[in-house]
């Protein structure tokens, strides 16, 4: 009752900051200030219910998360409350959060492991500030002049996705993934041809969303257009030849297992890499046909619709 509540003054009040007539009464005195520390902030922080999820319920953490059905919950409301304060005081607002962006970074590194909420919601409150726009297609297509995505991408994302250990700090690795989901259309080739090997690594993964994550970062990172040229993408088959087998031992090993065969972001990828390859992929045929038959015949047993077509498409 009391979340309900929370949220739906949340939304009143970003309705009232939205509205050019109405906005004025946030600007008086320390209003902003308090606001921004005392309402929205604590209301950014995960839930110990949202970690359970993460935990012992992923398929609707996935489709809360990434699939955006979160729209009831108190850090939706706080985030979409923050959006609308930027329309008019995002300066303002910005000033403000980058002093606990840069607080909440070094409280992470001093101590991960007992820190990781910190470092959560750092990444959560720079893709709301930084969102002017976005589309499910290309993700975050427009941006706030006063965050650089680009320099927190290299020095606070890439660093983690680079950790050699892929089954440490899920949540978080979960969260670097889908922040490079949401900004990949802001970030130069070089950086995307440097975290595609990463996001395979974490197809190995022992979690089930950031192997989930993984393959669905991967396939949206193949789609990205190349700046100079958009009849082409930015990762070319070259860029992709000396992963490919790699690439399909992981991804098939996820679809293979008795957890996440019907994984329908790792069978995308799988498509979507195989696409990519163009005529690279005519040595992978014989094994893809194998594994897809085996897929095709456990999947004939279940009802999911989605996962059934995009195996289907191969043949």
């Amino acid at each position: 009752m009391q979340r309900v509540l929370v949220g739906t003054a949340m939304r009143f009040l970003s309705t009232l900051a939205a509205r050019s007539h109405h906005c004025s009464m946030f600007e008086g005195g320390d209003t902003l200030k308090i606001v921004c520390e005392q309402v929205i902030l604590p209301n950014l922080f995960l839930r110990e219910s949202d970690v359970e999820e993460f935990e012992d319920n992923p398929e609707e953490y996935i489709r809360k998360d990434i699939e955006k059905s979160d729209s009831a919950t108190r850090r939706r409301a706080a985030c979409d409350f923050l959006q609308a304060l930027c329309i008019f005081f995002e300066s303002q607002v910005i000033a403000l959060y980058s002093q606990y962006i840069e607080a909440m970074q070094k409280e992470y590194l001093q101590n991960p492991t007992q820190n990781w909420s910190k470092k959560d919601t750092c990444i959560f409150l720079v893709l709301a500030l930084a969102s002017k726009g976005e589309t499910q297609k290309l993700g975050i297509t427009k941006t706030s002049s006063f965050i650089s995505i680009p320099v927190f991408y290299a020095n606070s994302i890439l660093p983690e996705l680079q950790n050699l250990d892929v089954n440490s700090l899920p949540l978080i690795k979960a969260d670097c993934l889908k922040f490079l989901i949401y900004v990949r259309n802001q970030l130069d080739r070089d950086a995307l041809v440097k975290s595609l090997p990463e996001c395979a690594r974490y197809l190995s993964s022992h979690n089930i969303v950031v192997q989930t994550y993984a393959a669905h970062a991967m396939e949206r990172l193949l789609l990205v257009r190349h700046p100079a040229d958009q009849k082409h993408t930015a990762i070319t088959k070259n860029d992709l030849i000396p992963y490919a087998q790699s690439m399909y031992d992981k991804l098939f090993q996820i679809l293979t297992s008795d957890k996440s065969y019907e994984n329908e972001y790792v069978m995308r990828a799988v498509m979507r890499f195989s696409s990519s390859l163009h005529e690279g992929v005519l040595p992978y045929l014989n094994q893809l046909m194998d594994k897809l038959v085996l897929i095709l015949r456990r999947s004939s047993r279940v009802s999911r619709h989605y996962f059934n077509l995009r195996v289907c498409v191969f043949f």
